[in-house]
């Protein structure tokens, strides 16, 4: 996404370590097979030290975490509520908190602030014809947006199961409006570490 290309490839016979081409420093996730749909790239996170599910969203314009789930983790919030519009015809009140830490795989995000959102509050059970039962509670906690996607250059390994990542510069996560983002470009990109 931050080069603007989006690549598909073929990558049988490769190793996971084999994949960043571009880089000889990686970060590597596992990735998490959703029970609703198995084309959901979701993985496991640490917040806080606590483990939620994350989703790569990039019909999201900013990583959003789940207000029921901020509230739970301890996160301090250092904003008054706003609205923010996406899609659709409601909005949804979000806050700004300060999150401690924030580990994806083996890369570290520390001293972070995140847009906080009551996720699923306009979700509704609809009929689709389908007599396949969905499993309850399987939302994510977390959906990484554009802002984590433009941060870094991906490779989602179906294969193996793995997202293997690397950090290319520029705010991880989006804390002003959307229409404020290109005049605030750096509100905050957090203290970043990889592991391999």
């Amino acid at each position: 996404m931050r080069h603007g290309v989006v690549r598909t490839m073929e990558t049988t016979g490769c190793t996971p370590a084999q994949l960043p081409y571009w880089s000889k420093t990686y970060s590597m996730a596992d990735l998490v097979a959703s029970p609703r749909d198995l084309r959901a790239i979701r993985i496991n996170v640490l917040l806080n030290g606590h483990p939620i599910r994350a989703q790569l969203d990039s019909g999201s314009s900013a990583t959003l975490l789940a207000k029921s789930v901020a509230d739970f983790a301890g996160v301090h919030y250092v904003s008054t509520s706003t609205e923010v519009v996406g899609i659709g015809e409601h909005s949804l009140q979000t806050w700004v908190a300060d999150v401690q830490s924030l580990k994806l795989g083996d890369e570290s995000i520390n001293n972070t602030q995140l847009r906080v959102a009551q996720l699923g509050k306009y979700q509704r059970a609809g009929r689709t014809g389908s007599r396949i039962s969905v499993p309850v509670g399987t939302e994510p906690a977390m959906l990484l947006g554009m802002d984590f996607l433009r941060a870094h250059r991906i490779i989602i390994d179906n294969a193996t199961r793995k997202m293997v990542f690397t950090y290319e510069g520029g705010p991880v996560f989006q804390i002003s409006k959307p229409a404020e983002y290109n005049e605030a470009s750096s509100d905050t990109a957090g203290a970043l570490s990889a592991g391999n």
